[in-house]
């Protein structure tokens, strides 16, 4: 944690006090071991509460109907996600990567395959084997997918026979906290590993699309699975697998990479919260709610039509010409640096020349990256459209038809039932209630209004935390 940072004697302050010592008087030196074991108590005390505070989170989501409300969020998530796939191996997009890129792409008879990550949350065994065999080969897959769950609670204490008191009893809590948590580890492994592999077949189809990979006998992860050929796989198809797997656990770490605009300011809010322990008492799962508020910005709140209509801008209107120019430099740099290489780099002057077309390399390449990078932008935002609508549309004939009192109640007969908890619904459901009153002529008050802000924001959720409720009770009672 950052407080543990604060105190480690491996950092800055700790190497200076450190250098200092050697030169102080007996009587100095006193004084500067009691420094010394006042901070020892700082990182003891810091060590501690920080994992108190993990334990009390992973306890605040030991309950069945967490685990239900985890797996409806992410189920909502799948058509929005269905579409994206098979956008992405449309003609339409696929010139756009082509222009972007600058060199003409190869264009076997290869679609993703649309369904695939429905088949494979159906297929939740199956899709934790195969990940934990490419875990195997990607240290990192197996250290985000299967050593630690739900919003980072990698907080398991060994058995130290030396540990005792506080340390002890937290050792116990965390293990009780674990065994409580089984049915939430298990989706939480099931969808990440799923995710995982449905992106994986995806980056390996866009690969052989783009003629990065050219074996024939290749067609999708499981063929590489299969032919023992996951040396075909690199760490950006990795990396970019698992941001999928996180986005539909609603776990992404900078969700605001999402988010045009104030995407910065979204992660630096998202990373302080993550950041300061003593905030999780209050908000004790930031990444949920920043995700959450993300995914409704985008789809409620016009983030995904300003995404698509900006980013489509930029790339419809983008020079192919200029692409390919800088793709062909990019081509005739790479052979120099290849001849150099081979030919042998012996004086300053060369080391200095391959550096410098390195350096160039690097620079074009992170244009065609920033040109693709706005195609994907401009799909994504496409496909937030159309989920938006689509959820509006739902949330409406929700409310019109078995509407409760409140936005987020529904009525069955004699039974009402609050659905606030079944996030990302219940924003939706808000806005239905809205277009319902219009349609109606009913008055738009101001506790509909409040409402609105509770929805979008996502503080009705039901893991929104302690804060959260703070200000829904004061709205209550006000």
């Amino acid at each position: 944690s950052s407080i543990k940072k604060l105190v480690d004697t491996n950092t800055r302050i700790g190497n200076k006090l450190e250098q200092m010592e050697k030169n102080l008087t007996p009587s100095q030196r006193k004084v500067f071991q009691a420094v010394k074991e006042q901070r020892e108590a700082e990182k003891d005390i810091a060590g501690k509460f920080s994992i108190f505070v993990d334990i009390w989170r992973s306890f605040l989501v030991t309950q069945p109907a967490t685990t239900f409300r985890n797996v409806f969020g992410s189920a909502l998530r799948v058509p929005g996600e269905t579409l994206d796939i098979a956008l992405q191996s449309s003609k339409f997009f696929t010139q756009f990567e082509s222009k972007a890129l600058g060199k003409d792409i190869p264009e076997p008879d290869l679609k993703n395959e649309s369904l695939l990550l429905s088949k494979n949350l159906l297929n939740p065994l199956e899709q934790i084997e195969l990940a934990q065999i490419v875990a195997k080969e990607f240290p990192e897959a197996q250290r985000k997918v299967f050593d630690v769950f739900d919003d980072y609670f990698a907080v398991t204490l060994g058995d130290d026979s030396k540990a005792g008191g506080v340390l002890k009893k937290l050792s116990f809590a965390s293990k009780l906290a674990q065994v409580a948590n089984t049915l939430n580890r298990l989706q939480d492994r099931a969808i990440k590993s799923a995710g995982l592999m449905t992106e994986l077949d995806n980056q390996v189809k866009t690969a052989i699309r783009r003629g990065e990979i050219t074996d024939t006998k290749v067609k999708g992860i499981t063929d590489l699975i299969e032919q023992n050929k996951l040396n075909l796989v690199n760490d950006e198809m990795i990396s970019k697998s698992l941001q999928f797997a996180y986005k539909l656990t609603y776990q992404s770490r900078n969700a605001g990479d999402e988010v045009l605009g104030v995407g910065g300011l979204i992660n630096i809010a998202q990373n302080t919260l993550n950041r300061i322990a003593v905030a999780k008492l209050g908000v004790p799962f930031p990444n949920f709610l920043i995700n959450g508020f993300v995914y409704t910005l985008n789809r409620g709140m016009g983030g995904g039509a300003l995404k698509m209509l900006y980013k489509g801008a930029q790339t419809i209107g983008s020079s192919k010409q200029v692409a390919k120019n800088e793709r062909e430099k990019i081509n005739d740099l790479t052979g120099k640096i290849n001849a150099a290489v081979k030919k042998g780099i012996k004086s300053q002057k060369q080391k200095n020349n391959v550096a410098t077309m390195r350096k160039e390399v690097s620079a074009l390449e992170a244009k065609a990256g920033k040109r693709l990078q706005n195609v994907e932008q401009f799909r994504k935002g496409f496909v937030e459209i159309a989920e938006g609508a689509a959820l509006i549309f739902a949330g409406y004939g929700i409310r019109e038809t078995i509407g409760g009192a409140r936005y987020d109640e529904i009525k069955i007969g004699n039974t009402t039932i609050d659905v606030g908890p079944l996030f990302p619904l219940t924003p939706f459901l808000w806005w239905g209630e809205v277009i319902r009153r219009k349609l109606n002529d009913e008055p738009i008050d101001g506790k509909i209004i409040a409402e609105g802000v509770q929805a979008l924001s996502g503080l009705q959720a039901d893991r929104a935390g302690p804060f959260a409720k703070l200000l829904g009770g004061t709205y209550q009672f006000l």
